[in-house]
């Protein structure tokens, strides 16, 4: 999962919610759900956390997971150790809502999985992330992001009316970590934490680590460093330079192409993307004018 650099929290977190997806759809495991709340009076209280942890159906795993692929950005903008309070944040904050359901609607059975840390990232998604291009569908304006839209939408009604609740919990989760009145985007997990993370997980996550990858709770791409490369010194970002074999001939390795001066139109197009101009100037400097590779580094080093 060379992918999940940088991430290794949302790289577990998809390897844990997919392995128990299949292995309980396999063995048909029914354990996982949410029980009643006489059952979690009995003694399965614990329930109310672990039922987020796969989903309820092979389908709704494959979207989910390319839902939790695609938000692994936010890991690496915040670092492990903030991102760690937000995903915290998120399955309590289910937990709670769950169990608010349970209490005043028994009947109704919450969804299963990672429903609130999927919808709360939607919030940071929709107000950080800048949209790389714009197209229009019949005449109407769309942007690259309608994609993580769409899926966003399938998964809901995917398991609709159900997932009402859960997307609920996740807006309300990623609305209040996000918002200027509470203190959580400043909360870290403790160092200890990070660190024992780092010697236990680390090494099972990626058995292979690279020079640049950073610790478990580290942070992100830095402009202005050295362009990361994958175990064979390829480009990680492909493009007209490689990173990519091609008709199957084989792959030379990247040399990064500094350009002496950023290209002005492609700087106008990342600050109206909202990046900082500067910044924008250096990593198209330092990516050689190639567009598509300056705004990956800039979005990896927010």
């Amino acid at each position: 999962m060379s992918g999940y650099q940088h991430a290794p929290l949302t790289k577990l977190l998809t390897f844990a919610t997919g392995s128990t997806t299949l292995l309980s759809s396999i063995y048909g495991v029914k354990g996982l759900e949410l029980p009643s709340l006489a059952a979690l009076a009995d003694g399965h209280i614990w329930k109310i956390f672990t039922h987020q942890w796969a989903f309820s159906s092979p389908g709704e795993a494959v979207i989910g997971l390319m839902l939790l692929h695609n938000f692994r950005i936010f890991e690496r903008q915040m670092g492990t150790r903030k991102y760690s309070v937000f995903v915290l944040w998120a399955y309590g904050l289910a937990a709670l809502t769950h169990l608010a359901c349970l209490v005043l609607a028994p009947s109704w059975r919450p969804p299963q999985g990672p429903y609130a840390l999927i919808f709360a990232s939607l919030i940071p998604y929709v107000v950080n992330i800048p949209s790389a291009y714009r197209f229009r569908l019949c005449g109407v304006p769309f942007s690259d992001k309608l994609f993580v839209y769409l899926l966003s939408a399938q998964l809901a009604f995917q398991n609709f009316p159900h997932a009402f609740v859960g997307i609920i919990g996740g807006l309300v989760a990623g609305l209040s970590y996000h918002s200027t009145t509470f203190p959580i985007r400043k909360w870290l997990i403790p160092l200890s934490l990070s660190r024992l993370g780092t010697k236990w997980f680390l090494p099972w996550l990626d058995p292979t680590p690279k020079q640049n990858t950073a610790p478990f709770g580290g942070a992100g791409v830095r402009i202005g460093a050295p362009m990361p490369r994958n175990a064979a010194g390829m480009h990680p970002f492909g493009g007209a330079a490689g990173g990519f074999p091609a008709g199957g001939q084989q792959q030379q390795p990247y040399i990064p192409q500094v350009a002496a001066q950023a290209d002005p139109e492609a700087v106008n197009r990342l600050v109206e993307m909202g990046f900082n101009p500067i910044d924008a100037e250096t990593a198209l400097r330092q990516t050689g004018n190639d567009f598509a590779s300056a705004c990956e580094l800039l979005l990896r080093s927010m």
